[in-house]
């Protein structure tokens, strides 16, 4: 049977693997909430991710 995660969870080790690897450290705050959205499954129009980062 296979694992489920969360999107919250799935965003999250996403960006330890990539921080780990040296890629998501220089790409802020922006990057981390896109990752967050997209590991929802779903499109994510510009006015939400604008919305996630303020």
């Amino acid at each position: 049977m296979a694992e489920t995660l969360d999107p919250e969870h799935l965003a999250h080790r996403l960006m330890l693997e990539l921080s780990g690897r040296g890629w998501a450290l220089d790409r802020g705050p922006l990057f981390e909430a896109a990752l967050r959205l997209l590991a929802r499954g779903e499109p994510v129009p510009l006015d939400r991710l604008a919305e996630a980062v303020g």
